[in-house]
């Protein structure tokens, strides 16, 4: 796996905020020593992260509590690229480390997968589809949201304004 890393020297809050400027792509979000770290990782080594025989059946799996609406109109072009691209990650089961964060921005729309446990936990480019379905299904055709957390969520954003940049849990606005 290639990651190039930056750091933000942020004050003690738990928060975290898109660096501006930050290119396209997709990036692993971790906290070392207090201080925010976004890394771009490679979207293909996504591959040196699965689990050998994990598989899932995004039906069965994807129980979430609910949706939650953000409101805003996302590009269609964007969003459905930013979705590959996460789903590109996740694959077939994508092992990602307690309190980490994937998010792939393209243009201004940003598609995420928040692990808000301790542990690891899997994306699945299946249950971001799921995930998807449902937003969709309770938001309207690209407009943000994101699937109600409990231990994992997938949702999408638009990152230019405000509100995009407080997504899993860390976010301030």
């Amino acid at each position: 796996m290639r990651l190039t890393s930056f750091v933000l020297y942020l004050a003690p809050v738990s928060a975290f905020t898109i660096p501006k400027g930050q290119p396209d792509g997709v990036y692993e979000v971790s906290y070392v020593d207090g201080q925010e770290i976004h890394s771009h990782v490679e979207p293909s080594s996504g591959k040196a992260l699965r689990a050998e025989g994990q598989t899932e059946d995004a039906q069965a799996k994807f129980k979430r509590v609910g949706v939650i609406c953000g409101g805003d109109a996302l590009t269609h072009g964007d969003t459905d690229k930013a979705n590959r691209s996460l789903d590109a990650q996740c694959d077939n089961g994508a092992i990602v480390g307690g309190n980490l964060s994937y998010y792939s921005i393209v243009g201004c729309t940003v598609a995420y997968y928040c692990n808000f446990d301790f542990k690891y936990f899997y994306c699945y480019a299946s249950s971001r589809q799921q995930a998807s379905r449902d937003i969709t299904g309770t938001c309207g055709a690209y407009k943000s949201g994101w699937t109600n957390p409990g231990t994992d969520s997938y949702g999408y954003e638009n990152f230019c304004k405000s509100l995009g940049n407080n997504f899993c849990g860390h976010g301030r606005n």
